[in-house]
């Protein structure tokens, strides 16, 4: 939202230098600096909040309309296999932004049970302090905290999903103690493998065939994408973290049809 204020502002403020110069019959360029200030200042008070938000909202909204719309092959599919062998799965994502399944009405919503974001959850979980920077962390451990989060919620999701299925059946005798079993599947060594491993998870990492598209390997090989805004101190943390995380990896997949197959084989 800031980066949306900031090309408010300064389109704003294009606009009001240029209609001052106009009504000058002068050059921009002539433009002395108090009048300048003048402008940046009329500039910050024009663009209010709420049209930032609506902004952002529409952005937003797109960018998961986007992403049902080029959605991985076998996507849907895998999903909808591995809930059919491991009755009584949980679904999550978790992520370092604000991509939500749960916005994602016409796709992925049916198949996910919850969503854990570093965006939506800081407040919630007081830990700020280790809420950093890419370029100042050095150890999968720092952020870890975002993973446990996750758990705890999958945790809890499967006592409700198990509370529901007994008040349904009151001869059921699923109240044995069932072993929790976490698989984190993701393109990132050093987050969704490092971090996730520190709480215990089988960890998949998701290497597709090259048809996919997929940028996360190019970031590993220190060649970030066009649209990265990842700095050079980021990228050398970030390549330093996941070579940290190389050999905490349990599986490896290059299309998201093996998974299924891949998730039976941890399992067992």
């Amino acid at each position: 939202m800031a980066a949306i204020r900031r090309e408010m502002e300064q389109f704003i403020l294009k606009m009001k230098l240029r209609q001052t110069a106009e009504d000058w019959a002068t050059d921009i360029d002539d433009l002395t600096a108090p009048v300048r200030k003048s402008a940046e200042k009329w500039a910050r008070t024009t663009v209010h909040s709420s049209v930032v938000q609506a902004v952002y909202n529409a952005w937003e909204m797109e960018r998961h309309h986007a992403a049902e719309r080029h959605l991985f092959p076998d996507a849907i599919s895998s999903i909808k296999q591995i809930q059919t062998e491991h009755p009584g799965v949980i679904v999550g994502a978790v992520t370092d932004g604000s991509a939500n399944p749960m916005l994602m009405v016409f796709s992925l919503m049916p198949l996910f049970d919850f969503t854990t974001s570093w965006e939506d959850d800081i407040e919630q979980v007081q830990q700020l302090d280790k809420f950093q920077e890419l370029s100042a962390v050095d150890k999968s451990d720092q952020v870890g905290w975002i993973y446990r989060l996750a758990v705890e919620k999958g945790k809890e999701m499967s006592m409700l999903n198990k509370e529901v299925k007994n008040n349904s059946n009151s001869d059921s005798n699923d109240d044995e103690d069932v072993e929790w079993i976490w698989v984190h599947v993701g393109d990132d060594l050093a987050y969704d493998v490092g971090g996730s491993a520190t709480t215990g998870a089988k960890t998949v990492l998701v290497e597709l065939a090259d048809e996919y598209g997929q940028t996360a390997r190019l970031r590993m090989e220190g060649n970030c994408p066009s649209w990265s805004t990842e700095s050079e101190e980021q990228m050398a943390n970030h390549q330093k973290m996941s070579m940290n995380a190389s050999d905490k990896v349990d599986a490896k997949i290059s299309t998201l049809g093996q998974l299924p197959e891949v998730i039976s084989e941890l399992l067992k």
